[in-house]
């Protein structure tokens, strides 16, 4: 009943709220893996494979490149740069990257036994009855070599019950629609884990150390956590990258969506924000350039299923996200405290280049500032900040902004 609460405090916290988005894992996109991913032992728990694969599990996806507009045909010559959209006397390099990452269509899983009967009869009487699931996972990324940790979390109806002390299966998609179990845990007691990671743990968590002989090579892997009572899922991302990886940021609520407020109405509908024309196109073309795209938010992760369905329907490509594990998010001060400590770590602790950012507010360019992002390498959208821009660009949208990006040259990554 508590997050029933807070979901009502949200909406009084509008005006202050500095917000963003994310149901489920990304639709028709598909879990996805890079082809230098490698294949786990799919013997886990037994000497018997976990994990069917398919004879066709091989890389299928789409040309995303061509898709938004790249290509060997995009530009006059192909392979060569022309003047296109760019400004006078600049270039414009229309190649998508060699190494795009491209996601794999489809998951293919199926789990290998029954649904199994709740450790507690309590479980089915009140937790289960409370509504739908509304179980989500944090995108981890990390180096090779470094703690592969994934954490869940478990709970159903709008009141977020959260599902405690029952049996989790843990997933991971080590090629295309082929999945191994790399381990079973339970869900979590209020205060069991103490805090990991900088998350409380608040009830309903799985904390999932992979066992270091079984930690995955360099990679993206879908990651899907099947709650045995009734084979629910919580799906997310594990992100394996060398040092280096360029990234590109981007808040939500106000620098994608119209409203500044749109994080509130997703916990209440999370088909109602509006997308900024042309922003899925600018973000398309971005991966298409062989960047990575990751979305930050100051919105509550309970809301985590609907920000990733709301991208994946209005067509943005495949990111990593970020949710605040408040209950109630974080906003003014608190969203840029919490969004920097974050991009902190990715900086120092996995050696990720924010290559560029996007926001809307002050608080989103000081925290990029803070990072170390090149102040020309800000954009901000026009409407909400009037201040000082700090070196910082202010667009007027991303129909032109999709045009400036799709000159940009290409990574290898």
């Amino acid at each position: 009943m508590h997050r029933l609460l807070s979901a009502i405090v949200l909406v009084c916290a509008a005006c202050a709220f500095d917000v963003g988005p994310e149901p489920g894992t990304p639709g028709d996109q598909d879990a996805g893996f890079r082809p230098d991913a490698g294949a786990l032992d799919a013997a886990a728990d037994s000497g018997e494979p976990d994990a069917a694969v398919e004879p066709d599990g091989g890389l299928v996806a789409e040309d995303a490149g061509e898709d938004a507009g790249l290509g060997p045909d995009a530009g006059p010559d192909a392979g060569e740069p022309d003047a296109g959209s760019a400004d006078a006397g600049e270039v414009c390099d229309r190649r998508p990257s060699p190494t795009e990452w491209l996601p794999c269509r489809g998951d293919g899983f199926v789990p290998d036994s029954p649904e199994e009967d709740w450790q507690h009869t309590t479980t089915s009487l009140f937790v289960v009855t409370q509504g739908s699931p509304r179980h989500r996972g944090i995108d981890t990324i990390v180096n090779p070599g470094q703690e592969q940790l994934l954490i869940g979390k478990f709970a159903y109806g709008v009141a977020d019950k959260d599902l405690k002390d029952e049996k989790v299966e843990v997933w991971i998609e080590v090629a295309c629609r082929s999945w191994a179990r790399v381990g079973v845990d339970y869900t979590s007691d209020d205060g069991e884990h103490g805090t990991v990671e900088g998350v409380e743990d608040d009830g309903g968590r799985v904390f999932f150390a992979i066992p270091e002989d079984r930690r995955l090579p360099v990679g993206s892997y879908r990651v899907k956590m099947l709650v045995k009572g009734d084979h629910s899922e919580a799906n997310f991302w594990l992100h394996v990258w060398e040092p280096g990886m360029r990234v590109v940021v981007s808040d939500i609520d106000g620098t994608i969506t119209t409203r500044e407020t749109d994080g509130v109405w997703t916990a209440f509908d999370p088909s109602s924000p509006t997308a900024r024309e042309g922003a899925n196109d600018t973000f398309r073309i971005y991966a298409a350039k062989g960047y990575r795209v990751l979305f930050l938010t100051a919105r509550p992760d309970f809301t985590t299923e609907g920000t990733r369905g709301w991208f994946d329907a209005n067509r943005f490509p495949v990111g990593s996200f970020h949710l605040s594990q408040r209950t109630i998010g974080e906003h003014g001060a608190d969203a840029q405290a919490y969004k920097t400590a974050y991009l902190q770590s990715l900086v120092e602790d996995r050696g990720v280049i924010v290559e560029w950012a996007y926001g809307n507010k002050e608080t989103d360019l000081d925290t990029y500032l803070a990072v170390g992002v090149e102040p020309g390498h800000i954009q901000l959208v026009a409407g909400e900040y009037t201040g000082d821009l700090k070196g910082s660009t202010m667009i007027d949208g991303y129909v032109p902004e999709s045009e400036r990006v799709a000159c940009l040259p290409p990574v290898e990554q």
